[in-house]
Parts: C-alpha cells; structure tokens; sequence
C-alpha cells in the first residue's frame, strides 16, 4: 500500500512539472488590440507611450496607407484592456532587502513578448518599428532582443535611459522608480491624477485640441496601469545593451533647454551601430511630433525609410564594417 502511495504521488508531481512551461506560456497577457491599416510594401508596427493606445498613430495610418502595412499595438492593460498583475509594491522592512531592490521589468517585458507573438500570428518581419515615448523603448528592445523580425528602429523622445538628476547604477534607479515615483504617484487622488495628466499635456504640445485628444485617451487607461509601465520605463537603462542594435536607429527628440542633455543623449545612443540622432526645436514640434506637425514628419519618416531600409544598407556581417 505504501509502495503504490508513493508511485501515485511520484506520478503526481511528474504530471505537475510536466505542466508547468504550457501553464506558463498561457499565462502570458495578450495586446489589448492590434490595429492593422495599409497595404504598403514596408512592414511597420507601431507603439505608443504609457498613457496611450493604437489611436496615437490613427492619423499617421490614414495619411501613409499606400507606403506601409502598419500594425498599431494596444499595450496590455491600456484602455481598459487586460493587464498583467500589479507586482507587490516594494515596502522593504529589512536593511538588507532595502539594499537589493527589484530590477527586473515584468511588464514591458511581457509587452515584447506580446508584440513579438502578434508579429509571429500575422507574418511580420523585416519590420520597422516605430515607438513613442516608453514604446521607442520598446521598440530599441525588440531590435536588440529580436533582430530577425526587425529592419530598422525609429524612437521618438525615447531615451536610452530615462533621464535622472544624476548618473545612477541600475539599483538606484530602481530604489526611486519603485519605492519614491510609485509610491508617491498612487498616493494621487482620482480626480487630482486627471487634473495633473491634463496639466502635462498642455505643457508638452501648444495645441489646445491635441491636448484634448491626448488627454481624453490617456483617461481611458486605469491610473495605477500607468504608473506601473511609467515605473519600469524610469527603471529601464539599456546603456549596456545598446551596442547590440545592428539595425539602422533614427532617435527623433524635442530640443532641450538644458545644458549638456542634449550632448549627454547623442553619447548615449553612439555604439549602436548606425544611429541618426536628431534635435528639433521644441516649440515647432514638441513632444508630439507626429501629432504637431503631421506633413514633416511623415516626410522625414519616409526619407529614413528609403535611405535605411528600401534602398538597403550594409549591416554587419553584410558587407559593412
């Protein structure tokens, strides 16, 4: 009786461990929507930021149908889609575990993940693929982690680390993200976060019915959703990893005003391996480039794309250095 105790419970656990990498893969959350326009030869997908979805770049899909087929992503949780689980907000009692905060990003890990699947589903590679913000990051990642899917890389005002005070190490970054920014930014009332998203809106774009639209579709997405992904882009630092980009990269950013940032993010982006890195006026174009100025940037968009992309370029291991 006990032999046959003990073989059942071995099968058990077997049957357990066995199920483990399916259960795991299932748990993984989806996009919240992909939206797919155009008929172009270029492949494009496209990301917004951490308060916004696909609508961001509606404007830019209408106006290029005939030169790409984009596929414009809803980050999961974004406007009101489902989101992963919110991590336990990190409130260490023990010295020692103030010393060793978390530093791994879950959830903009699981947004490659989706992405790369939705790229997998519909048959998309040789992609550029175009971010705002937190998705220029994104969008650097998928490039550096996932170089057979993607052609070329353009991130609009997303900086290769998140810009502090100070230089930081990866943990102190972490230790302000998670236990300062998150802690203070949830403390918000409701009714104060849509007064002060509104109030960073009018700040970032002079005109008044882009504010309304960025701000009306920032308020579709649950305020702790977006504290969570703006967390995980303050933690996010790829100065290590940058150098791994073998794509064509066009960072397109608003102009600073203070000194040595602007000199600080040229350095940042020099050892990937062809970057174009560019400063327009911020009261021209502002944070909202495709949104401020539609025509120009869909011009300068589309010359990269012929120099990098449809004309060919040499990468390495293809002729270049």
């Amino acid at each position: 009786m006990r032999i046959s105790t003990a073989v059942t419970l071995m099968l058990i656990l077997a049957s357990v461990l066995c199920a483990t990498p399916p259960a795991l893969a299932e748990a993984k959350v989806p996009l919240g929507h992909v939206e797919v326009r155009g008929s172009g030869p270029v492949p494009m997908v496209l990301i917004a930021g951490p308060t916004l979805d696909w609508r961001y770049w509606e404007g830019f899909m209408d106006r290029n149908a005939e030169a790409y087929t984009m596929y414009a992503v809803t980050l999961p949780g974004m406007s009101g889609s489902r989101p992963m689980p919110t991590p336990r907000l990190w409130r260490p009692r023990e010295r020692k575990d103030r010393e060793n905060p978390p530093l791994g990003t879950p959830w903009l890990d699981n947004a490659i993940d989706a992405i790369v699947d939705m790229m997998h589903e519909q048959g998309v590679e040789n992609a550029v693929v175009m971010g705002h913000a937190m998705g220029g990051v994104l969008a650097m990642r998928l490039g550096i982690e996932h170089p057979e899917l993607v052609s070329a890389v353009i991130s609009l005002e997303g900086p290769v680390a998140f810009p502090m005070a100070r230089p930081m190490t990866k943990k102190e970054r972490a230790e302000q993200a998670q236990f300062m920014f998150d802690t203070n930014m949830r403390a918000i009332p409701a009714e104060q976060w849509a007064e002060q998203m509104e109030q960073w809106t009018l700040l970032s774009v002079s005109d008044p019915k882009i504010a309304r639209f960025v701000t009306s579709v920032s308020l579709d997405t649950d305020k702790d959703v977006v504290i969570r992904y703006m967390v995980e882009h303050r933690m996010t630092d790829l100065t290590d990893e940058i150098g791994k980009l073998h794509q064509p990269l066009l960072a397109i950013f608003s102009n600073e005003t203070l000194g040595g940032v602007d000199t600080r993010k040229q350095k940042d982006f020099a050892p990937a391996w062809h970057e174009d890195v560019r400063f327009h006026d911020f009261d021209d174009i502002s944070f909202f480039y495709n949104l401020q100025r539609p025509e120009r940037f869909d011009a300068e968009i589309a010359a990269f794309i012929k120099e990098q992309v449809a004309d060919g370029g040499d990468r390495p291991g293809e002729g270049g250095d």
